[in-house]
């Protein structure tokens, strides 16, 4: 975006968090920032995380097998660890892939799904760090994710920035604890009952909370990981949340 396009979209902004009710920030970080960017207006902002659909993120009984052999491979294992996104820079796949050097096992299998810009360089590490047991499986849908996630022992959200962490929450609700970097809304949702919070650009930390969840050392209820992220973050309780802050707006 050019300097000229930006001065447009600052004066846009403006005059909407001028003229609108409230501003509604997805995460307490994104509060932080909103409250810097438009200190003026700091009584209109309120926080509202996002939301994931319980319809479609829900811990299914499938074959891990069979799931494996859809990706082509073939070989059986006995623990998984994933990670699912876009493959880019900020998203921390080669802090992943540098901690895989430290935890991987035979027995262990990392899976990353997704695409993107980092995708080539991504796979130049896998090779020069020769991990035999990481696999990339490119962009997948929502059914299918969902399917990783439930034979998963754990998800890997090693983001060097992030706003919300949604796929954290759709991960937690297919009964998966996360092990995600201290960035944006993780911090406010990722508790010590369903998952692990490290520091980012940290391999050795990441690697060895990793081993503690697969060695059992650290131990998840499935089921409440499910109830935790359906009891809080489903859509219906968020949008009955959004439908009252609407209701107030238009009583004032």
């Amino acid at each position: 975006m050019g300097i000229c396009e930006t001065d447009k979209f600052h004066a846009q902004a403006n005059k909407s968090a001028k003229e609108c009710k409230k501003i509604i920030a997805i995460s307490n970080n994104n509060k932080e920032k909103l409250n810097e960017i438009y200190s003026q207006y700091r009584d209109k902002i309120i926080t509202i995380p996002n939301g994931y659909n319980p319809d479609v993120f829900y811990q299914e009984n499938c074959s891990k097998e069979e799931l494996l052999k859809s990706f082509n491979i073939d070989e059986k294992y006995d623990k998984i660890v994933c990670f699912a996104g876009r493959l880019t820079k900020n998203k921390g796949v080669d802090i992943l892939l540098n901690s895989a050097k430290i935890y991987g096992r035979d027995n262990v299998l990392t899976l990353i799904a997704g695409y993107g810009g980092e995708y080539e360089a991504l796979n130049h590490l896998k090779k020069k760090l020769e991990l035999e047991n990481v696999a990339f499986v490119g962009d997948q849908s929502h059914a299918t994710l969902r399917k990783i996630y439930s034979i998963s022992d754990v998800c890997i959200v090693p983001s060097r920035e992030e706003a919300f962490g949604l796929v954290a929450l759709e991960a937690i609700a297919c009964g998966t604890p996360v092990i995600a970097t201290k960035q944006g809304g993780m911090v406010d949702f990722i508790t010590n009952d369903v998952g692990i919070l490290v520091e980012k650009e940290n391999v050795q930390q990441l690697a060895t909370e990793i081993q503690k969840v697969l060695s059992q050392e650290i131990e998840f209820d499935k089921t409440y990981l499910q109830n935790y992220a359906k009891n809080n973050y489903s859509q219906e309780i968020l949008m009955d949340k959004l439908l009252e802050i609407y209701e107030e707006v238009r009583k004032d």
